[in-house]
């Protein structure tokens, strides 16, 4: 099996991520490849049958290609993004709890089809755009978009000298994805305001070579797409951590119902919550051996969970230049957000699984970032080019092969202390 993505994980997210596709093909008229996920102190890795995975990334490309972009994914995608956000909004957390469970699990796994389309894409897009030959400066321009995200707007909010309350209004919900993260509440502002027009003259500069490169290339499907795609995958981060931070409240509201913690309810199966609602069983010791190692399947619409592993290979680091830039700095290794950001220092060299809106106050200040995941289209990839940090993307196992305090640069290569080489999938620029 390939290994996609890695991520601090629970058993309640797995079972979204997976028991979703049952309506992919119902929306996109294709299988969804075949997958399994392991959870191991926290940390998930999602694994797709390559073969499988293979022919979906080809029913996609036709379909998107053939179609165009906004036929394909934006005009039903968008909808899907924006009714799920605001029904999370409106949630009320009364009455019958199982019943609210129910509802929300339906409306959620509806919902995810559309952020696993925005994710397959990614991968497919960057693969087209190497097989084009662009270079780095052209792919900036492509995947760069003429949209104010919620990084850019966070960046320039901090150099704004905006106020901790203020930033806390805005920004708080940046922290939650499994439903036991603490929201957002420390902010390091400063005043910059050449900084801000900095930033601002590059993203229209950007935009226009965009334009220009739109009008003579022979491939106008995919640089309209690998353009729009840019957003919707940074949109829909947004939309994903705004509605969990208030769906959380449901999740919290069922923890202190059945007297347990948020951090083991979620790491119960969808079954187990609603039996424990019902008749008060609680799987404790389960739940404890769970957070140490898990292996999650779905089959014929049921949970499985095991012991089963997955072998990787560890040896080799290739990667793909997210943002172009040279940078030395020691390595800091952040699995979980919250705890390992208490080790971190302004100029270090992030090397994470994966990044997402909860990372923004370290990228701000950090010197590079190195993911296991991810594309041109991935969420560290955009949010490097918007903020001008060096970064390489999908290294599969840069997070393994890497330790804490390790110096290395990032120069079109990573470069271990120990002077191992390791190359990324794209040439420098002639």
């Amino acid at each position: 099996m390939k290994k996609i993505w890695s991520k601090r994980f629970s058993i309640r997210l797995a079972e979204n991520w997976l028991h979703s596709i049952k309506e992919f093909k119902k929306i996109y008229g294709m299988n969804f490849p075949e997958q399994r996920m392991i959870i191991e102190n926290g940390i998930g890795t999602g694994y797709f049958e390559e073969k499988s995975y293979n022919k979906t990334k080809s029913e996609i490309r036709k379909r998107l290609y053939g179609q165009g972009f906004e036929d394909f994914f934006e005009k039903e995608g968008k909808p899907i993004l924006e009714n799920f956000l605001e029904y999370c909004q409106n949630l009320q957390i009364e009455g019958d709890l199982s019943k609210l469970l129910k509802e929300y699990i339906k409306k959620e796994n509806t919902w995810m089809n559309i952020m696993w389309m925005a994710f397959i894409l990614d991968e497919i897009i960057t693969e087209d755009l190497v097989k084009e030959n662009f270079s780095n400066e052209e792919i900036e321009a492509i995947v760069s978009n003429e949209k104010e995200t919620a990084a850019l707007s966070f960046k320039i909010d901090t150099l704004s000298g905006l106020s901790k309350e203020e930033m806390q209004k805005k920004y708080s919900f940046f922290n939650i994805l499994n439903m036991d993260e603490d929201p957002l509440t420390e902010f390091d502002t400063e005043h910059s305001l050449d900084k801000i027009k900095e930033m601002k003259e590059r993203k229209k500069y950007l935009f226009k070579k965009y334009k220009k490169i739109l009008e003579k290339t022979r491939n106008k499907p995919l640089v309209e797409a690998a353009h729009k795609i840019s957003f919707y995958r940074e949109y829909r981060n947004d939309i994903r951590q705004k509605s969990y931070f208030y769906s959380r409240n449901l999740f919290i509201k069922i923890a202190e119902k059945l007297n347990i913690s948020i951090s083991d309810l979620i790491f119960m199966t969808q079954e187990e919550i609603l039996n424990a609602l019902k008749n008060n069983i609680i799987p404790i010791s389960e739940i404890k051996e769970r957070k140490k190692y898990v292996s999650v399947e779905v089959k014929n619409d049921k949970t499985y969970l095991s012991k089963k592993k997955i072998n990787e290979d560890k040896r080799m680091i290739e990667g793909i230049i997210g943002n172009k830039g040279n940078v030395k700095g020691k390595v800091i290794i952040i699995r979980n957000i919250k705890k390992d950001s208490k080790r971190f220092k302004k100029g270090d060299i992030i090397v994470t699984p994966t990044t997402n809106l909860a990372f923004l106050p370290l990228i701000s200040k950090c010197s590079g970032i190195i993911t296991d995941e991810g594309g041109y289209l991935c969420h560290a990839a955009i949010v490097a080019r918007e903020l001008g940090i060096p970064c390489i993307v999908g290294t599969n196992n840069a997070t393994k092969v890497f330790k804490d305090g390790e110096i290395v640069e990032i120069k079109d290569r990573i470069i271990r202390s120990e002077d191992t080489l390791t190359s990324t999938s794209q040439t420098t620029d002639s």
